[in-house]
């Protein structure tokens, strides 16, 4: 086998390069671990294109919702995750009429919203934090566990 000589900005050029990488792997070894392989998912529902848009605005009406009544410690905090980082995934728990919209409030705790379509309109209907579950897996398995198929719009 030859061997290959470098010159100076070369092997720094090259040294950099694995330097990066070794940076870079566990970054992008910890975005793969956020859906997990092991992880089997229901197939995506078909998007609906009035659901997508009436869901961008979700109305909290106090006479729909029971959030507060039930949930008043842990459903304005999930308002406030939804307003602020919006929802991390949505699932469909009723086809056409109700669904599960999560967001991630920190790394371990997932907040729920669930959301009617009404009319041509967004209503929520309960607000809270689902405090066993801890892991991205642990979502993804709850929402398999019930057959709740991913509200996805199809990539084309």
């Amino acid at each position: 086998m030859a061997a290959i000589k470098l010159g100076g900005t070369t092997l720094a050029l090259v040294m950099i390069a694995v330097a990066l990488m070794a940076l870079v792997n566990p970054m992008i070894n910890a975005a793969k671990a956020v859906v997990p392989n092991s992880v089997e998912l229901a197939p995506a529902v078909v998007w609906n294109e009035k659901v997508d848009l009436a869901m961008r605005e979700v109305i909290i009406d106090p006479a729909y919702s029971h959030a507060l009544e039930e949930h008043p410690d842990t459903a304005p905090i999930v308002w406030e995750c939804m307003k602020s980082k919006g929802p991390y995934i949505t699932f469909q728990v009723d086809p056409g009429r109700r669904y599960l919209r999560v967001c991630l409030i920190d790394d371990k705790i997932f907040g729920f919203q669930i959301v009617d379509y009404v009319g041509k309109k967004m209503m929520e209907k309960t607000a809270y934090i689902r405090d066993e579950l801890k892991t991205v897996k642990d979502l993804f398995d709850y929402a398999r566990r019930n057959g709740y198929p991913r509200f996805t719009k199809p990539i084309f």
